[in-house]
């Protein structure tokens, strides 16, 4: 968790972010049910110390667990990727659980396939490409895409109480729970959203952050492994070098 706080310095200065429905489902792509695997997406509001996702207009981070069964337990496993973030047994100070689960799918398959895709998830990460972190950016690269976020803000925000720049600014200084606080005072203008503000100001960085991922691009690698299973394409493989694994993906919906 701590990673993602120092890196919300980068994102109102570029750090990773690293909201969907519960979900559910069950299907039977190879006819056999000697195993179960169960697929959980889970979330949390990037870069707060609050347990929980509470708004779909500000950045997640992402972590997937992968549960296999096999004839009733005589087989059982649960692995999980946290994608640089939060472990899913992560409990805030009143015991409640920090990530939300957004979307859980369940499959029936054979003991071969149910080993196969555990394997394959185990693997499923971004390689190719580093993950963001201040330490990776130049100064100036930061300070061009702060620059350009506040002013978006700026010019499309509207706050009673602390000013985008000020708000920012916190951010800048690692206290993220402040600056939500002071956003709960704020509004986008029509047509204005979160997302549309973090991607306009990445965008001023051409294609500087092409060699660089988030929690969500792991995420979204093994997102992409368990549909290939579930549409009948059987257990693949994850390519570290994907093209989504290239540019950091802030938003991500299960």
């Amino acid at each position: 968790m701590r990673t993602e706080l120092a890196l919300v310095s980068a994102v109102l200065l570029l750090g990773p972010a690293c909201i969907g429905e519960s979900g559910g489902g069950s299907t039977t792509p190879s006819g056999s049910t000697d195993c179960t695997a169960v697929m959980r997406w889970m979330q949390k509001d990037a870069y707060a110390e609050y347990a929980g996702r509470t708004s779909s207009s500000w950045p997640p981070h992402t972590t997937m667990q992968l549960s296999v069964d096999c004839n009733s337990g005589v087989f059982s496993t649960t692995t999980e990727q946290q994608n640089h973030g939060t472990l899913v047994s992560a409990v805030d100070d009143a015991g409640t659980s920090i990530l939300d689960e957004m979307r859980k799918e369940t499959v029936g398959l054979d003991r071969a396939d149910a080993v196969a895709l555990k394997s394959a998830f185990d693997d499923c990460q971004c390689g190719d490409t580093e993950f963001l972190s201040m330490d990776k950016l130049s100064d100036s690269l930061v300070q061009d895409v702060v620059g350009d976020l506040v002013a978006y803000m700026t010019a499309n925000m509207v706050c009673t109480g602390a000013s985008p720049a000020t708000i920012a600014g916190l951010l800048q200084a690692d206290d993220p729970d402040a600056a939500l606080a002071e956003l709960n005072d704020c509004t986008w203008n029509s047509g204005h959203d979160w997302e549309t503000a973090f991607n306009t100001s990445l965008a001023s960085a051409g294609g500087a952050l092409d060699d660089y991922h988030v929690c969500n691009n792991d995420a979204m690698l093994q997102s992409e492994l368990w549909d290939d299973f579930m549409d009948g394409a059987g257990v693949g493989s994850c390519n570290p070098n994907a093209s989504m694994c290239h540019g950091p993906e802030f938003f991500y919906t299960p």
